[in-house]
């Protein structure tokens, strides 16, 4: 996942579409999948909810600035904000459908890369000049404006006249945050037996005809991804349910972007001593 410099305009963007999609979401009745597009004083709103209130976002921004009133003058974009409102409202898209992939890594926070991890938290003034960090096969900066580095085989430039939001912000816990985050919990004590620094999961709400959860767990482990991914479905209730109960319905998804490598609830290893191959 991308590491979201704190006081920067990508995250803006994304503590704007969260706050819309908690608006939305009126405490998760409603599925909500919103995309924020930042370009100089315009800020275009789009996505669906089956929520069928439409709301003010004119009369939103007025509440928004207020609750985020620090953070706006850190950013240093003022009270400019227009808002073009292209939400397609009483429509959703049946998410609980979508198979996702997500990637993690052997870190302390398995969202991210441990050398994105480490530059965050070894360079703080370099990090707080660019808008985010990001690592595909090697680390990648972002700024809005002109480059101002070069690239070589370690790292990398991106540059963006508009800014978009991404997932899992602005999105709805029935629009895949929940499988995000349940896929996280998993990965995360799999890394214990698994001796790889990468897996890819494929997590969907679709079972199978002998009643299993339809996944795909992809490493460079010893244990062949057969093995692994009959483990886990072994193991592994995917109570959704109880999982959004015990850790999500009452989190401020927002501390995402505050503090994203901080050790949540859920990055805990409760079945580890369950997990093994026979």
């Amino acid at each position: 996942m991308r590491y979201i410099t704190k006081y920067s305009v990508r995250g803006m963007v994304n503590r704007l579409a969260e706050r819309i999609s908690q608006k939305l979401g009126d405490n998760n009745k409603y599925d909500v999948a919103i995309e924020v597009t930042y370009h100089e004083s315009f800020y275009v709103v789009k996505g669906y909810t089956n929520n069928p209130t439409v709301l003010n976002l004119t009369e939103y921004k007025e509440e928004f600035l207020k609750i985020e009133k620090d953070f706006m003058e850190k950013v240093g974009v003022g009270k400019k904000i227009n808002m073009i409102d292209i939400i397609n409202y009483k429509d959703s898209v049946e998410y609980e459908r979508i198979p996702f992939w997500f990637e993690f890594w052997n870190s302390k926070r398995p969202l991210y890369n441990p050398n994105l991890i480490h530059v965050v938290e070894s360079e703080n003034e370099f990090v707080s000049s660019v808008e985010s960090i990001n690592y595909t096969n090697k680390l990648e900066y972002e700024n809005i404006f002109p480059l101002r580095f070069y690239s070589n085989d370690k790292f990398g430039n991106v540059s963006s006249l508009s800014v978009s939001s991404e997932f899992p912000y602005g999105y709805s816990l029935s629009a895949g945050k929940t499988k995000l985050y349940y896929s996280e919990y998993i990965c995360n004590q799999l890394f214990t037996v698994l001796n790889t620094d990468r897996i890819l999961f494929k997590m969907c709400d679709d079972v199978l005809e002998n009643n299993d959860y339809d996944i795909e767990i992809i490493s460079n482990s010893q244990y062949t991804d057969r093995d692994v991914k009959s483990m886990v479905l072994d193991i592994f209730d995917f109570n959704f349910t109880k999982f959004e109960t015990d850790y999500l319905r009452k989190y401020d998804f927002v501390n995402e972007l505050e503090n994203p490598f901080e050790i949540k609830q859920w990055i805990n290893k409760d079945r580890v001593k369950e997990l093994m191959f026979v």
